[in-house]
């Protein structure tokens, strides 16, 4: 093609497109340029966790929920994330923690909602239900995505024990004659058949647990089931403590027990001014004695490492101390 067809062509295409903008048209690049940030991101341990290094500790998280629809896979072999920069609520969501090998996971109903910092959720060992890891978000990708933004989670343990050389039983003879007889009850100090950390709740912050209840004794027929009566002599039902009439609360030591203060009958009776939850015979006994049902304790859980778990028989009481690891805060 001749020059002059060339520049012939070249200053019509000229005239066309300033005739466009001149008419109120824009041109629109098809190039869109997507710049990125590079987000540190940081799972570890807290201080109530022991020793684990950066290199014991697996991770792999999302990020999603970002305007654009832009979503990836993070690991902690990454060491950062990639967020378009400007970006609108993108969150980096944990969802699944290794740990010296041991894979945790959120439990169902106890996993993160807002994915805000500050929040806290439970991951449960994949293995073993019953081990169970406290995991808080302490930094989050920020709305608008900014250069200066960090990812940051910190987990630890909770380990939930109970105090059976601190157990005492409280026999109010004040109201009756003979007074009525005191729980019967034992529970399995620092086992899992003692006391299960459910998880840590949403609402406040506490903990949730459950106890397994055991009769010192065997359990013999009562009025209230096929094994309800916890008897004060092996194979006796002549006297003891009927399940029928039993009821138990989780109330933070205020009384002192913790720093080897005794609980009295008075301050056990005011702890029951409202009524404790009552054993259902249908869904709450077991082979030796029952379980209880999911019990909040006082709240937050980091700030109140110890609990008195107490059971009521009328007027006469048992309780036991219980602590549990505070969280790192």
């Amino acid at each position: 093609m001749p020059n002059c067809v060339k520049w012939a062509v070249f200053l019509w295409t000229l005239v066309f497109m300033l005739s466009i903008e001149a008419c109120g048209f824009e041109r629109v690049s098809t190039i869109q340029l997507h710049p990125y940030v590079q987000v540190p991101v940081t799972v570890k341990g807290s201080s109530t966790i022991g020793l684990v290094s950066a290199t014991d500790v697996k991770f792999s998280l999302s990020i999603a929920g970002c305007s654009s629809g832009y979503t990836a896979a993070v690991t902690e072999s990454s060491g950062t994330a990639s967020v378009p920069k400007a970006d609108l609520g993108c969150l980096a969501r944990l969802e699944e923690l290794s740990i010296l090998s041991t894979t945790y996971k959120p439990k169902s109903n106890f996993g993160f909602q807002s994915w805000e910092p500050g929040e806290l959720a439970s991951f449960v060992n994949t293995s073993n239900p019953l081990d169970v890891k406290i995991v808080s978000i302490k930094s989050q990708i920020s709305s608008p995505a900014e250069a200066n933004d960090a990812i940051a989670y910190s987990f630890s343990a909770i380990q939930a024990t109970v105090s059976l050389a601190g157990t005492s039983v409280l026999i109010d003879v004040n109201t009756d004659v003979s007074g009525e007889q005191a729980p019967n009850f034992t529970l399995s100090a620092g086992s899992s058949s003692g006391v299960v950390f459910e998880g840590v709740s949403h609402s406040d912050g506490s903990g949730i647990f459950r106890f397994n209840v055991i009769c010192k004794l065997s359990l013999t027929s009562g009025v209230f089931g096929p094994e309800s009566f916890c008897p004060t002599t092996e194979g006796s039902t002549a006297e003891g403590t009927d399940l029928s009439y039993v009821s138990y609360k989780l109330v933070p030591d205020t009384f002192g027990v913790a720093t080897g203060q005794a609980l009295t009958v008075d301050q056990a009776r005011t702890i029951f001014a409202t009524l404790g939850t009552s054993i259902d015979a249908a869904t709450d006994l077991t082979a030796g004695g029952f379980e209880t049902s999911a019990l909040n304790g006082p709240a937050p859980i980091a700030s109140n490492p110890n609990m008195i778990f107490i059971l009521s028989n009328g007027s006469s009481f048992q309780y036991f101390l219980v602590n549990v690891a505070p969280l790192n805060k």
